[in-house]
Order: C-alpha cells, then sequence, then structure tokens
C-alpha cells in the first residue's frame, strides 16, 4: 500500500533519528496505529519504483507474512456481527469482579519481537512458559524453543 494513504487511513510515524528515539521512547508512547504496528515490528516501509518514479510502500515484512499465510488466517475466523464471543457470565462469575489489563500481552510482544532478532529477554522466565503452550509460537521459533527447552534441563556446572 502506498505510504500517503496508509499514513492518512492509520496515522502518520513520527520522523526522528536514533538519539531522540532513544530520549523519547516512541514505542512506549505511540501516537497512532501506524506507530504502533511500526514499533512492534510488524510493519515496515520501503520505496519501490513505479509509474510516477520512486514511491514509498509500507508492507507486512516476508518473515511475518509467511506465518500469517503459515497459519492460515481468513475472514472464517471473524465471527458473523450477530454472534458475540463467548457466553453470558454466570452470577456467581459477576459477583467476583477482576479486572482485566494488557502486560501480559505487552511482555509476550516484547518476548516474540527479541526472539525475532536474536536477543535475550530479561523477563522470559516469566513469560516462556506461557507461550511454550501456543503451538504458534513453536512453529515461528522452532530454534529458540529447542535453545530453551534444553537450557532448563541442563544443571548448572560449578
Amino acid at each position: 500500500m502506498e505510504w500517503a494513504t496508509f499514513t492518512r487511513k492509520y496515522g502518520e510515524i513520527r520522523e526522528m533519528g536514533a538519539g531522540k528515539r532513544d530520549r523519547e521512547h516512541p514505542h512506549l508512547k505511540p501516537i497512532s496505529t501506524s506507530e504502533i504496528l511500526f514499533y512492534r515490528g510488524l510493519l515496515a516501509k520501503t520505496f519501490f519504483d513505479t509509474d510516477k518514479g520512486l514511491q514509498e510502500f509500507v508492507y507486512i515484512p516476508d518473515d511475518l507474512l509467511e506465518i500469517i499465510n503459515e497459519i492460515g488466517i481468513t475472514n472464517n475466523l471473524i465471527a458473523p456481527k450477530n454472534e458475540p464471543f463467548g457466553r453470558t457470565a454466570t452470577p456467581v462469575e459477576k459477583s467476583h469482579e477482576i479486572h482485566a489489563n494488557d502486560i501480559i500481552l505487552d511482555d509476550a510482544t516484547t518476548y516474540l519481537a527479541a526472539l525475532r532478532i536474536n536477543k535475550d529477554f530479561v523477563g522470559a522466565r516469566y513469560i516462556m512458559p506461557l507461550l511454550e503452550t501456543t503451538n504458534l509460537v513453536k512453529k515461528i521459533f522452532p530454534k529458540q524453543m529447542q535453545l530453551n527447552n534444553s537450557s532448563k534441563h541442563h544443571a548448572p556446572k560449578h
């Protein structure tokens, strides 16, 4: 998709160099949907040669596109508008209100991004057991999963 069209629909990504990015941490306070997707590594920008000359485009990185195609994300997974997801809570369930938060999503996103660029993640020991239960993570990062599993079972050397 052309970058201009994408930013009109989903917002701009603030232009900044490495120093300003380190000071302001735009990934922690994104101003648009575009910034959320960009700083989480879910989209990228590039220039393609078109009939009009070089044009900037936004695209899904090849490695993620391959995963999306492999998983088979389709419109069939979206529930029809007249059918709600899940079921109605029982009176007992309603009596114990638990406020939701999305901290686990932030940690999982950070961990998956770290795996993608082969970096160690400090919180891995907390999030890894949850991520290991999903087949998606095992498909995406089979080598890292094997390394993590094998490192758990080895006794430390003295």
